[in-house]
């Protein structure tokens, strides 16, 4: 069976989230490589990866960095909505899969973009919801890790 290797760009309350919902997949995906601005936050939230027993991620201080060193199966966005669209089309036109926290996009505009990005890039990209009761949601990564439609 894969692994599928995540990046998780931000570190607020929503990736921690999606993280405990990784930790809960038995090993079919990992977080490799975690994003955010603040080197305080991205320290605090690779010690929770730790507590949920995920191993240590690289770090990285921005989006750029981490997509001139890697190239995950799946980038998962959980920055603010006003960030979404910008990270999510420089993810698709390199190719790369997205899970996008809600709402993906501020506009029809930002939307239009995203999907030429999507058309571009050939990847694929998704909007999720944490506000899915727990019970429903082995979460958007969980759901997108193991359909291979999703990832490339």
């Amino acid at each position: 069976m894969r692994t599928y290797d995540l990046a998780i760009v931000g570190t607020g309350g929503i990736a921690a989230v999606h993280a405990a919902d990784v930790a809960r997949l038995g090993g079919r995906a990992r977080i490799g490589a975690v994003v955010d601005v603040d080197p305080d936050r991205l320290r605090a939230f690779t010690a929770r990866l730790a507590e949920l027993g995920l191993p240590e991620p690289q770090g990285y201080p921005d989006l750029d960095s981490l997509l001139a060193e890697r190239r995950p199966d799946l980038v998962d966005l959980c920055t603010p909505p006003g960030l979404h669209a910008p990270q999510a089309i420089a993810c698709l036109t390199r190719g790369l899969t997205v899970l996008c926290e809600k709402p993906p996009a501020l506009s029809l505009a930002e939307f239009d973009r995203i999907a030429a990005a999507e058309a571009a890039g050939g990847a694929a990209s998704r909007p999720c919801s944490s506000t899915v009761s727990a019970a429903a949601r082995p979460t958007c990564a969980a759901w997108s890790a193991t359909r291979g439609s999703a990832i490339r």
